[in-house]
């Protein structure tokens, strides 16, 4: 997220690692609630040095492409339960702006600031 070229950097990661060989990183989740509404509300403020945004499928989908296995992935700092309410249709409601309905399985999505991700690279063949 902070590299104007995140392919080739991870592309560059898989040069230096030996086949089987582990890396780990941690990423902004671009789904977390306040960026959302920051954005819907027209004030969303990213901090200058991050450069491109990334939900925790766009980050395994992306690591696929450049040789890795996404072993897995956990939530690395999360805002607690309460951070967010969902009425009882899954809506969430913050000022005027309502999202939603949000499943009860994707909430923590919504909670979850940054990512920690565990990938392998891929055996060459």
């Amino acid at each position: 997220e902070r590299t104007r070229y995140p392919a080739e950097l991870l592309r560059a990661c898989a040069g230096a690692l030996s086949d089987g060989g582990f890396l780990a990183l941690v990423i902004h989740n671009a789904q977390h609630h306040d960026g959302v509404f920051s954005l819907a509300e027209g004030r969303w403020n990213p901090q200058p040095e991050q450069l491109r945004f990334f939900t925790a499928y766009e980050t395994a989908r992306l690591l696929d492409k450049c040789g890795f296995d996404a072993k897995g992935y956990a939530p690395f700092e999360r805002d607690p339960d309460d951070a967010l309410s969902f009425d009882a249709e899954g809506y969430a409601r913050r000022g005027n702006f309502v999202i939603g309905p949000i499943a009860e399985n994707e909430r923590n999505a919504w909670l979850t600031r940054r990512y920690i991700f565990l990938a392998q690279k891929k055996e060459r063949r």
